[in-house]
């Protein structure tokens, strides 16, 4: 692409969500929405809103900038953080588009992952009271 003068000029690049940076990010929304699935909430475990689920195709997918597990802290300058996830749905379902969205992202392996050898090591014992039920938690390799 050129200016009126002939001389290039080079697109300006969207804002990249840097790790333990709050950045924000708007997001147009199409026909199904912004295409993102969340978990967690106020009143859970996570005591954050993060991004669980990006729909193939959706518009925060094709935007390309969040990752599952981003932690979601606004939307239109509304604050998530003491949101539990059903009001953050609606808020998020509910803010008109053009969306801006306050992110956080944690690298899990910056926060989890070390070199030090353990000097400590810790047995916890977890008990179903069914067997198809589900512990409630994941586990993360490399």
């Amino acid at each position: 692409m050129s200016n009126s003068t002939g001389t290039e000029v080079l697109p300006v690049p969207l804002a990249r969500i840097e790790d333990f940076v709050e950045t924000s990010i708007v997001l147009k929304k199409d026909k199904n929405g912004l295409g993102l699935g969340i978990v967690g909430g106020s009143n859970t475990f996570f005591e954050t809103v993060c991004v669980s689920e990006l729909d193939p195709g959706g518009a925060a997918s094709r935007d390309g900038r969040l990752q599952l597990g981003d932690i979601l802290l606004e939307v239109n300058d509304v604050s998530l953080r003491t949101c539990t996830q059903l009001q953050a749905a609606r808020a998020l379902r509910q803010a008109s588009s053009p969306v801006k969205l306050r992110v956080l992202r944690e690298n899990p392996e910056v926060l989890f992952v070390t070199d030090e050898d353990p000097c400590r090591f810790v047995t916890i014992v977890l008990k179903k009271t069914i067997v198809t039920e589900s512990l409630g938690l994941s586990l993360m390799g490399s």
